[in-house]
């Protein structure tokens, strides 16, 4: 059996079409756009990409009045808050009082990731899912970090990662931290 190149996505080779040339982020974000106005199969693999966010945000149980409920609470509190002398608003004083209402309704406010019901709805297998997913997220975020720390670390002040780094550097880089 012979290794074969895994096959380019449409879009993956549409993006790399809008780099070609392209100095800056908006110049290839603009030659991008242009392609996903012009060819359909373009835009819908695109946009499947997050048809399934769009379909959770949408049918989730957390509705809009609820959270216009929410912000006008806490706005009320907000507005009591007494400053000393000298002192001035940060958004951790009204993080803090944000916090305390959010609190006192907890169980219908505070939604689970991904499922959409409320903490007080949840079973343990809801629980334990979103404990899991966290979790996950978590590992990635902290490879993430570790990858962008790396290329960091490299960096100059003004220039850009393409002119110090190369592709296939980076993808190095990405496959032995991903691989960690």
């Amino acid at each position: 059996m012979t290794y074969q190149e895994p096959k380019k996505s449409l879009v993956l080779e549409a993006v790399e079409e809008a780099w070609d040339g392209s100095k800056t982020h908006r110049e290839a974000a603009e030659k991008y756009l242009k392609m996903l106005r012009e060819d359909t199969a373009l835009r819908e693999a695109a946009t499947e990409r997050v048809l399934e966010r769009i379909a959770t945000e949408d049918v989730s149980r957390r509705s809009r009045s609820s959270r216009a409920t929410f912000k006008r609470e806490a706005e009320k509190v907000t507005r009591q808050v007494v400053l000393k002398k000298g002192e001035t608003s940060t958004p951790s004083v009204s993080l803090k009082n944000t916090a305390s209402v959010y609190a006192k309704d907890m169980f219908e406010r505070f939604m689970l990731p991904k499922l959409g019901i409320s903490l007080g709805d949840a079973t343990r297998d809801d629980l334990v899912q979103v404990v899991q997913s966290e979790e996950g997220l978590m590992r990635t975020h902290k490879r993430n970090h570790k990858f962008f720390s790396a290329i960091l670390n490299k960096m100059p002040e003004d220039k850009i990662v393409r002119d110090v780094w190369t592709i296939e550097e980076v993808e190095k880089l990405h496959t032995e931290t991903m691989a960690a």
